[in-house]
Parts: structure tokens; C-alpha cells; sequence
């Protein structure tokens, strides 16, 4: 009888989740190892943890531009396309969750910056042909996944802080 305590001791610390630094470690991996546009999910569940992204990239020397949607925001890629006319390495766009304030995951309406992201994911490479990272909160992810699925699916990383 084959038994898999001998190959493996389940109290080691092989099987433990990633800690926050080891995480953003893997972001500054996967935008250095990008060639031109790539979308990455930074998802966070408080505020602390957003500012802590954002210091972390500074720290890592990499040049970013922020892109903080408000109110009224729906087009957000010509935003975001201002910012990368700024040459930096990386474009962070945070504040999605301001554009979700009167939809609940329950409603069958898609919210006009979701329907956005899915109509410019295929020219959103060509408006800015460098990694964005978007940091977003539990239920902005929520959104992404139920009501901008195409564009969602299109993410070469979603780093889970939570």
C-alpha cells in the first residue's frame, strides 16, 4: 500500500500561502518579464495594503504613472493612454471601485466602465503597450469576473493580498 506520508510531510512550510512581499516579488517578476502590454490584477482588501503596493513599486525603481478613476470616469483608457504619454514603465489605475458605488453583484445591469474594459480589450494594447496594473478591491474583482469576464480573462496576473 502506496502511502503518501512517506514523500510528503504536510506540516512544512512548502504548502503555505505566499506572504505579501513574496507576492508583489512575483508582480516586479511578471512586469519585468513583460513585452509590452500585459494587465495584472493586484487585488487588496483594505487601504493599507493598497498604499503598500504602491510603495513597494516605488521602492522597486520602476517609473509609474497612477491613474485614479472618479465619478464620470467610463472611458477610462483615454486615461490611461494620458498617463502612458508620460513614458513611464508601468501604468497603476486604482479607484474602479468609485465607478460601482450604485450596482450590487446581484443586478443584471453592467455597469458603463465594465462594458468599457470589454469593448477596448483588444485595442487597450495599442492605447498603452505596457503592463497596467489595475489594484482593486474583493468586489471590484467580483465585478471584473461576473460583468467584464472577456476582459478579465485576457490578465497575465492576479496577485491576491487577501
Amino acid at each position: 500500500m502506496l502511502s503518501s506520508e512517506k514523500y510528503l510531510n504536510w506540516d512544512e512550510d512548502e504548502f503555505s500561502l505566499p506572504s505579501v512581499a513574496q507576492l508583489l516579488q512575483e508582480l516586479i517578476r511578471a512586469i519585468n518579464r513583460s513585452d509590452g502590454a500585459a494587465w495584472l490584477f493586484v487585488q487588496y482588501s483594505n487601504l493599507k495594503q493598497a498604499l503598500f503596493v504602491k510603495d513597494f513599486l516605488s521602492a522597486s525603481g520602476l517609473r509609474y504613472e497612477i491613474v485614479s478613476l472618479q465619478q464620470g470616469d467610463d472611458i477610462a483608457s483615454q486615461k490611461i493612454h494620458q498617463a502612458y504619454l508620460q513614458n513611464p514603465q508601468i501604468v497603476l489605475v486604482e479607484g474602479i471601485h468609485n465607478l460601482l458605488p450604485n450596482y450590487s453583484p446581484l443586478d443584471s445591469e453592467v455597469p458603463p466602465v465594465m462594458e468599457h474594459f470589454n469593448t477596448v480589450r483588444e485595442t487597450l494594447h495599442r492605447v498603452a503597450p505596457l503592463p497596467i496594473v489595475f489594484l482593486i478591491d474583493d468586489l471590484t474583482v467580483s465585478y471584473f469576473i461576473n460583468r467584464a469576464p472577456d476582459f478579465f480573462d485576457w490578465r497575465r496576473g492576479w496577485f491576491n493580498l487577501t
